[in-house]
């Protein structure tokens, strides 16, 4: 069995279209020892990243840094999770009015602490959410799934 696990917040509706188009790619790839665990990062606890084998991480961007609910997950599981999970692989997702850097600056400071690596570059996804934003969605959700299949992450 492989667990992903998926943390996001969405307040305005942005982040969770995202997620859910990154949902229909795995679901596409027929991964029955895949176990998916959905959650909002104001409410997971450090057990679920435990467990995980690879992590998205989904956040608006606000005033140019990650949202606050994505600043309060990394607040509670930074150190349960500092020596257990290095190695980690994650996936970053960030829906950004702007530019969206300062979002994935501020998640990556925290990620290179903990010694996450990298599956795939952030994912920045401007202003109102398109149709092509929704596929990049869905084939890296399907990359992610056929990726832990295949034992790469």
């Amino acid at each position: 069995m492989k667990n992903l696990t998926i943390i996001f917040h969405s307040q305005g509706g942005g982040t969770k279209t995202l997620i859910t188009a990154l949902m229909e790619g795995i679901k596409l790839h027929s991964f029955p020892e895949l176990v998916v665990h959905i959650e909002d990062s104001v409410v997971v606890k450090s057990e679920i990243i435990l467990e995980a084998d690879a992590i998205v991480l989904g956040t608006a961007e606000n005033f140019g840094y990650m949202s606050g609910a994505m600043k309060h997950f990394f607040d509670r599981v930074y150190y349960p999770c500092l020596e257990t999970k290095r190695g980690l692989p994650y996936q970053l997702i960030v829906n950004a009015d702007t530019d969206g850097r300062g979002a994935v600056h501020s998640v990556e400071n925290i990620i290179r602490g903990l010694g996450w690596k990298r599956i795939d570059k952030p994912q920045i996804f401007k202003g109102k959410i398109k149709k092509s934003d929704l596929s990049i969605c869905k084939e890296l959700g399907a990359t992610i799934a056929a990726g832990l299949e295949a034992g790469i992450f």
